[in-house]
């Protein structure tokens, strides 16, 4: 006869069997669905779903197929919310998972056959405060990054597709690295409105964000191919540009310091321009070869605006009569003081081509009467 003492301990150990029994299996449960969630299509449609659903129907994935673990490929990716509206369509992304235990993020391919953006317009401009740090928690390899068209879309409270376009890129492709650290383009290219744009460059992740970039744009402009090319040096908070310029009627170079998170965010702009001719850019404007040369520095402005004052100087190598299309002077030359809201020149000196000469100040509100 079992007596009640053992019959009441042998009750907790029996149950004790089955919570570890069921403690034992919960993990596996769980690692099967991971697998099925990741190395499933069934799973990555369901991955989409669920995407939909937390987001309150501000995400949608259209036409998913591959597996999260990829490679995969979305038909639409679709997200509206109060201040975003993107469309992403022809999404493909093959990437390798197993770097995640190494603490990096490895993709192979990133492209999209068409994105389009519009994003709600700010009723103040943000203020312009540099970043604290740039580091990223993990390293990153993407071998691929390609978008076919890029569109950007005036904010309108229709669907995207009828909005206006502001602005197109297309066949944009690139490749990018970082340890975490320090930041790496190693190539970029994309075909702009105005030129095929090519760029590689590095910034540091750590304050004050040291750089180096080189940049070149070429195209054409009425059956005349230019190049530009820069050079960008310094770091993040006061970036230097040099600029050269070749062809389209035009030649020079530039120089640039800048400070981007600053009241005046230009410091100095050195401009020398060679024999700029601008009937080569409207036919109808007058005919001419001319050297142009400013050297302008920032300076505040009582009333918190900010302002770019030197000398400025203007030959013209071909003076010509206005009635045959020509500028009638041979050199200008004054001091510039610009601002947004007002320009001045003054000490101003205009040589014609004869043996006369014009004297004085101009001061120019646009927008003024």
């Amino acid at each position: 006869m079992t007596s009640p003492v053992s019959a009441k301990s042998g009750l907790p150990r029996w149950r004790a069997a089955r919570l570890w029994r069921a403690a034992l299996a919960l993990p596996a449960l769980i690692a099967l669905a991971a697998v099925w969630l990741v190395l499933t299509e069934s799973g990555l449609r369901a991955a989409a779903a669920l995407a939909g659903v937390l987001s309150g129907g501000q995400v949608a994935l259209e036409s998913p197929a591959g597996r999260l673990a990829g490679p995969l490929r979305i038909g639409v990716l679709r997200i509206d919310s109060p201040d975003l509206r993107l469309r992403v369509e022809g999404l493909a992304l093959a990437w390798r998972p197993g770097a995640l235990f190494d603490g990096g993020i490895a993709i192979d391919e990133l492209v999209a056959e068409r994105v389009d953006i519009a994003t709600r317009p700010q009723d103040e401009p943000p203020q312009r405060t540099p970043p604290e740090s740039l580091v990223l928690p993990v390293s990153l390899a993407a071998q691929a990054l390609g978008i076919g068209r890029l569109t950007v879309h005036e904010w309108t409270d229709g669907e995207l597709a009828a909005a206006g376009s502001v602005f197109e890129i297309a066949d944009l492709a690139a490749r990018a690295r970082s340890d975490g650290g320090r930041h790496r383009i190693e190539s970029l290219a994309a075909t702009l409105p105005f030129g095929r744009a090519e760029l590689a460059g590095e910034i540091d992740g750590r304050a004050p964000f040291a750089l180096s970039a080189s940049a070149a744009l070429t195209g054409a402009n009425k059956g005349h191919e230019y190049r530009l090319q820069f050079v960008a040096a310094g770091d993040l908070l006061a970036p230097q540009l040099r600029i050269e310029a070749e062809g389209a009627g035009l030649s020079g170079d530039g120089e640039m310091l800048a400070s981007p998170f600053e009241a005046v965010p230009l410091r100095r702009l050195r401009l020398a321009l060679g024999d700029l001719d601008p009937a080569v850019f409207e036919p109808s404007a007058p005919r001419a070869a001319l050297r142009i040369a400013a050297d302008l520095s920032a300076q505040g402005e009582a009333q918190g605006d900010w302002a770019l004052s030197g000398p400025v100087t203007v030959e013209n190598l071909h003076p010509d009569a206005i009635d045959r299309q020509g500028l009638p002077f041979t050199k200008l030359a004054a001091r510039l003081h610009w601002t947004p809201k007002r320009v001045r020149a003054e000490d101003l000196i205009l040589r014609l081509a004869g043996a006369g000469r014009i004297t004085g100040d101009v001061d120019w509100r646009p927008g003024g009467r």
